[in-house]
């Protein structure tokens, strides 16, 4: 004697495999989000490690290069401000017509971190002539900031928004501090040591107090 379904038992497995179907099909998309925000993390932590050894290139082998303006005064070639820096730092030469001293300037851009370097030093008032070459560090910046270590004897080290070189002196600070502002909200900063304040080292003396104010 044969059985055949009737209706409603039709009705309910449908409604069971549909019912599977949809939870298959949400686990699937859910796998797939998570695997794309993996992705997208990735790519990200690549773009950040990437940056980061570029700064580090750049602040670990700042330098205090001077160069001489039109009445034969030497000029450091060193300013930092609070949104920009334009520094002189050590590289290996590429190629043996290259030289071994980079000029650069870094800065946020229509939405990009970029490193600008000249052929040789530029003084405040002197025009690139077209001769500046950009590099795209970073993309989605939607600001930076800049600070600057300076060492006062009586408190230490301080922070300090801007650099000014026209201020009589002719040292670079002790370390640069750069924080990213992206846009999608993310902040993230990097600290490195100049490699210009040797003056600073006291080998073989126990070390001083050190306090840390901002201003």
């Amino acid at each position: 004697m044969h059985r055949y379904f009737t209706l409603i038992e039709l009705l309910v497995a449908s409604a069971i495999l549909v019912l599977l179907l949809g939870l298959l099909f949400a686990a699937g998309n859910g796998i797939t989000q998570s695997w794309s925000r993996i992705r997208a993390e990735e790519r990200r932590f690549e773009e950040v490690m990437e940056l980061d050894r570029t700064l580090d290139n750049i602040f670990s082998n700042t330098i205090p290069f001077h160069w001489r303006d039109d009445d034969g005064n030497p000029v450091l070639m060193f300013r930092g401000e609070p949104e920009s820096v334009r520094l002189t730092y050590w590289h290996t030469p590429n190629a043996p017509d290259e030289g071994a001293l980079r000029f650069v300037t870094l800065k946020v851009q229509d939405g990009g971190l970029l490193a600008c370097y000249t052929d040789r030093p530029r003084l405040a008032w002197e025009e690139s002539n077209g001769d500046v070459q950009e590099s795209i560090l970073a993309e989605k910046v939607a600001g930076i900031d800049f600070q600057y270590a300076d060492w006062e004897s009586d408190n230490g080290i301080v922070w300090v928004s801007e650099w000014d070189p026209d201020a009589a002196r002719q040292d670079i600070p002790l370390a640069i501090m750069v924080t990213l502002h992206w846009e999608d909200g993310r902040r993230e900063s990097w600290l490195r040591r100049t490699a210009g304040n040797s003056q600073f080292e006291r080998w073989g003396n126990p070390p001083r107090p050190i306090t840390t104010r901002r201003r």
